[in-house]
């Protein structure tokens, strides 16, 4: 490599390394789902009883990416019931999205005000996670 070249290289370095400081946001592929997974931090992290289920069925909205703009979703002793199957959400136009594995609703919910999700016939309320 000429001097020319060596000096090229070191200015482009320092320039591409200037450019993704700590703090400073990362591009991505999809600004649409990142701008989706903002709105999920306001909507509905967390561990919720699904009321009126027999037993306790508690459903966990995760912070776990779980695939391209949906996060994980874990459901705990809702045995025969259609969150059973619930494996990953998302929130599409302010709405929680609730999908089993193949990528079918299983449940559209909107907050109800800070500790309650309703809708299609469900009602979450937050749970207590001890």
């Amino acid at each position: 490599m000429t001097k020319a070249a060596l000096i090229a290289a070191a200015f482009l370095s320092l320039s591409l390394s200037g450019a993704c400081r700590a703090g400073d946001a990362a591009m991505t592929q999809n600004p649409t789902a990142d701008a989706a997974q903002e709105d999920v931090g306001e909507i509905g992290f967390g561990l919720w009883r699904v009321v009126g289920a027999p037993g306790r069925c508690l459903i966990s909205l995760s912070k776990t990416p779980a695939g391209p703009s949906a996060l994980m979703v874990l459901a705990e002793g809702c045995h025969g019931q259609r969150l059973e199957a619930a494996k990953r959400w998302s929130v599409v136009s302010g709405v929680i999205e609730i999908v089993d594995e193949r990528g079918r609703v299983l449940a559209r919910v909107r907050h109800q005000g800070p500790d309650v999700l309703e809708g299609d016939g469900l009602r979450l309320v937050r749970a207590s996670e001890a």
